[in-house]
C-alpha cells in the first residue's frame, strides 16, 4: 500500500508525503503563490519561488529539489521549455513535475507520465483538495 492508500485522510497522507520535501514554484503569479503556499501549510515542506524559467534553472545549479511546481505560461521561457530543460539534468530527470495552468480545461486534467518520470497537469486556480490529490499522486508513484 502506498502512503496514500494508508492514511486516513488527504491531509495526513498530504502532510506525510510532504514531510522535509525541497518544492520549487517556477511561477510568475504573485496570488498563486500565495495560493501554493496556504496549500502547503501544515506541512514541513520548503518551498522555493521563482518567477521566471531561467532563473529557476540557473537555481537548479546550486540547489536540489524533490518537486517542481510549474507554470505554463512564464514572461521568459514556457513551462514546457523548463521541463525540458529541467529533464537533460541526471538528478532531475524522474523528479515529479506538477504542471499549473489557466490554458488547459478542468475537463482535461489528467495524470501523464513522460519517458523520464511522472508529471501532471492541473486547470488554474485548482482547489485545495485537487492541488493536494495531485501532489499525493505524484508523490506516490
Amino acid at each position: 500500500m502506498t502512503p496514500l492508500e494508508e492514511a486516513p485522510n488527504l491531509d495526513t497522507a498530504f502532510t506525510h508525503l510532504t514531510e522535509g520535501l525541497r518544492v520549487l514554484l517556477v511561477e510568475d503569479n504573485a496570488d498563486q503563490k500565495y495560493l501554493v503556499e496556504r496549500y502547503f501549510r501544515g506541512s514541513t515542506a520548503v518551498l522555493h519561488w521563482e518567477t521566471h524559467g531561467k532563473a529557476a534553472l540557473e537555481l537548479l545549479k546550486e540547489e536540489d529539489f524533490d518537486l517542481f511546481i510549474l507554470d505554463i505560461m512564464l514572461p521568459d521561457l514556457d513551462g514546457w521549455e523548463v521541463f525540458s530543460e529541467i529533464r537533460k539534468i541526471a538528478q532531475f530527470r524522474r523528479t515529479p513535475v506538477l504542471f499549473m495552468t489557466c490554458v488547459v480545461p478542468q475537463s482535461l486534467e489528467y495524470p501523464s507520465s513522460d519517458e523520464n518520470g511522472f508529471c501532471r497537469t492541473l486547470a488554474k486556480p485548482a482547489k485545495r483538495s485537487t492541488f493536494r490529490k495531485a501532489i499525493a499522486a505524484l508523490l506516490s508513484h
